[in-house]
């Protein structure tokens, strides 16, 4: 005598699991915008996101692109898009502030003193900068 209920007898009834990154970005576009599948279908299926890091480190013009590609700068498509894209913004630095501190020093959202050289990404690879002593 199988005991289990019948929902859980058939495989096909398993829902896939999604990664905990691709809940994250979910749950902060949840946050952002409230209820819009539109917005997170547009942001979660993009190929070059795949965590929360990657929705910061794009800027509000970015995230208005990928929001509506086709609305024209003026119309009301684009205004809402740009709204929608700054709560983002706003949510992804309250999620991963030093992500999005690090886009805005490399773009110049962030003035440098003494007008100094803006620094270079880093890759994980590289390790961490060192002085220029060679030590």
């Amino acid at each position: 005598i199988d005991d289990r209920p019948t929902a859980l007898a058939s495989p096909k009834d398993e829902r896939p699991a999604e990664s905990p990154d691709r809940l994250l970005i979910a749950a902060a576009l949840v946050s952002a915008v409230g209820d819009e599948p539109e917005v997170a279908k547009a942001i979660l299926n993009h190929p070059g996101i795949k965590t929360m890091k990657d929705v910061a480190g794009l800027n509000v013009d970015q995230l208005t692109k990928l929001l509506a590609p086709d609305a024209q700068v003026g119309t009301q498509a684009h205004a809402d898009a740009a709204k929608q894209a700054t709560a983002i913004n706003n949510q992804s630095f309250v999620r991963e502030p030093l992500s999005v501190l690090q886009r805005m020093t490399l773009q110049g959202d962030i003035p440098l003193p003494d007008g100094s050289p803006r620094p270079r990404p880093i890759s994980p690879a590289q390790g961490p900068r060192v002085g220029s002593s060679g030590r």
